[in-house]
């Protein structure tokens, strides 16, 4: 039975992190020491600039890790963005905790949705 009980509260703590998800257009080498920029919204996109991928940064409802502030979703798209190559992002939507008008679809983690980007000067 404790066994039982232990291998929960395992689940549950794991169960209840926040997810990283990034999804790529494109294979290219990490950028691991060029600068990341936030682009406000796509008109301000120089030309030629490449969609290379997609992020969001949220959780499955009640989150008890301390790594889920706003501050924390952003770190994670800037180390997403220069994982997968790029040097810039624009930051579709965000989600702050608890603005959910339903309330069974309340968060209590930030919810940022970007695209990630390649500029090329």
């Amino acid at each position: 039975m404790k066994k039982f009980a232990l291998l929960a509260i395992v689940i549950l703590f794991y169960s209840c992190s926040a997810v990283v998800r990034i999804g790529t257009t494109s294979t290219l080498p990490p950028n691991n020491s060029g600068e990341v920029i936030k682009i406000e919204n796509q008109s301000e996109l120089p030309s030629g600039s490449k969609k290379i991928g997609t992020f969001y940064f949220g959780d499955k409802g009640l989150t008890t890790s301390k790594r889920c502030e706003y501050s924390d979703a952003i770190e994670e798209l800037i180390k997403a963005t220069r994982k997968i190559g790029g040097n810039a992002y624009i930051i579709t939507k965000e989600v702050a905790p608890y603005a959910a008008e339903d309330y069974w679809s309340k968060s209590t983690c930030w919810s940022i949705y970007a695209d990630i980007y390649l500029i090329t000067k």
